[in-house]
Parts: structure tokens; C-alpha cells; sequence
């Protein structure tokens, strides 16, 4: 989970260097005015910056609370690597620069391996001796 946040750091990196492409395709449509352009890119290097940090902070709660085995953080993880998944088809229909197109593929094959581990029985054998351990104190 640790390598999913710095994956999403090479996320923020790759939305960020991917405005040009943005900017490139509002260009092409002509519709807006120069002033419009503009704010359209800022506002996409918020939203990588943004939601990249959000990206971050996540993977890094579920890497230490998934540790510490806390079942709700098991079902978390579980979910957000399933949208995970899901937002990956929008990568594959979308027009994406090559670096951003491989970073997010890298995080949803990192989160389909996580998945896949946090199910196994070993796994749960864990989180049911966690459990256990919790109550008892």
C-alpha cells in the first residue's frame, strides 16, 4: 500500500505534466477564448494536485490501519480498490499521455495484488487474531 502512495505521487506528477494535453485539445476545439483556456488548465492541476494528495493520505491510512489489522480498514481498502478498478476503464477510453496512461495502469494492477492479498486465508487468519487481541485487552 506504501507503493500505491508513491504511485499516486507519480499520479500528481503525471497530472500536472499532462496540462499541455489539455490545453492542446481545447485549443483544437476553438470554443473558448484564450482567458478560458487557462483557467480550464489551472483548475486541471488543482484537481491533480488535489485529489493526488487525497490518493496519497488514503493509501497510506489503509497501509496502517490494514497492518494493524482493523477489519473496517479490510473493507475500506476493499472498496476503494474496487473504484480503483472501475476508473481504470475510463483511462482505457479516454485520450491520455502515455506517462499518465502507465501510472494508472501500475495502480490498479497494484490494487487488484492487494486485493488478492487482503482476501487470502492467511489474511484473514490475521485479521481474525487482531480482532481477537483487540477485544481481550
Amino acid at each position: 500500500m506504501y507503493a500505491g502512495a508513491a504511485l499516486s505521487v507519480l499520479g500528481i506528477v503525471a497530472g500536472v505534466t499532462g496540462t499541455g494535453s489539455v490545453r492542446d485539445r481545447l485549443e483544437e476545439q476553438g470554443t473558448l477564448t484564450s482567458s478560458a483556456i487557462d483557467t480550464a488548465v489551472s483548475v486541471t492541476v488543482v484537481f491533480a494536485i488535489v485529489g493526488g494528495l487525497i490518493g496519497v493520505a488514503l493509501w497510506i491510512l489503509m497501509a496502517v490501519f490494514n497492518g494493524r489489522g482493523a477489519q473496517w480498514a479490510r473493507i475500506v481498502a476493499t472498496v476503494l480498490g474496487g473504484i480503483s478498478v472501475l476508473s481504470a476503464v475510463s483511462l482505457l477510453v479516454q485520450t491520455v499521455p502515455p506517462f499518465t496512461l502507465v501510472v494508472g495502469l501500475l495502480q490498479v494492477v497494484l490494487a487488484v495484488v492487494i486485493l488478492v492479498l487482503l482476501w487470502r486465508p492467511a489474511s484473514s487468519a490475521y485479521y481474525r487474531a487482531r480482532s481477537n487481541r483487540t477485544l481481550q485487552a
